[in-house]
């Protein structure tokens, strides 16, 4: 029979269970009742790993890349996997082998810092996910977050900008840029959330933000550029690639 894989973290997913005409299987982080559950969660700078339970053996799964959103998509990827029959320890290898594409998400040194890109999507998750990668870089003199608007999000757009900003103080942050209409109120809400103002920048557009960011970053920052697709954040890595390589 046809089966459905949903994620039991989610109380609305969690909710449906046994109302559908497909075998629903689910997996989670949070919820102990899934199918299959990630434990022994680990999280680095550039990877994670956890545990899962299946078949009665346990096995240990390596994701070479930062960011918590990839392991709801390794547990997935397994159980998506082990429905076509796929050995374990194939999907497994193939979870650790995955690196992401293009812009999703790049590091790179340059000049005495160091560059996370991330320029591919923004949702409010991907863009925790991207902050609490940067809070992990513990060798970084300063975490200075370059946050871009978030689109496509319809009514709720304000909010979740908002909500997004009264999150950064608990990310370590120690500078905030943002660049956007909309993003300016990730900044109003870090402020309002007890970051202090100093440490915040908002420039309306890219070109002014090059005008003013080689003034704004200090050597030793590591510094994150998430945005969506449509703000054109490479450019503003470009001129970062440019202008820190030869200060």
């Amino acid at each position: 029979g046809e089966s459905v894989i949903l994620n039991g973290d989610n109380d609305m997913l969690w909710s449906i269970k046994g109302t559908l005409d497909y075998e629903t299987v689910y997996f989670g982080v949070e919820n102990p009742r899934c199918d299959i559950v990630a434990e022994n969660v680990r999280k680095y700078p550039e990877s994670s790993e956890f545990t899962f339970k299946a078949d009665g053996n346990e096995y240990r799964v390596i994701i070479g890349v930062a960011g918590a959103h990839h392991i709801y998509n390794a547990l997935t990827s397994i159980l998506v996997g082990m429905a076509y029959d796929v050995p374990i320890n194939d999907i497994i290898s193939g979870i650790r082998e995955f690196m992401p594409v293009g812009m999703r998400q790049a590091t790179v040194n340059l000049g005495g810092c160091t560059l996370i890109k991330d320029c591919y999507n923004a949702n409010p998750t991907s863009m925790k996910s991207g902050l609490e990668v940067l809070s992990l870089k513990t060798d970084a003199k300063r975490r200075v977050a370059c946050l871009g608007d978030m689109m496509e999000l319809g009514t709720i757009s304000e909010k979740a900008h908002r909500d997004i900003g009264k999150i950064i103080p608990q990310f370590n942050v120690d500078c905030l840029i943002t660049v956007g209409e909309r993003a300016k109120l990730i900044a109003e809400g870090a402020i309002a959330a007890g970051m202090s103002a100093e440490s915040v920048h908002s420039f309306e557009d890219n070109k002014h933000l090059c005008d003013s960011i080689m003034d704004i970053l200090k050597e030793g920052d590591t510094i994150l550029l998430k945005a969506s697709r449509s703000m054109k954040l490479e450019e503003i890595a470009e001129f970062l690639e440019k202008n820190l390589t030869n200060r």
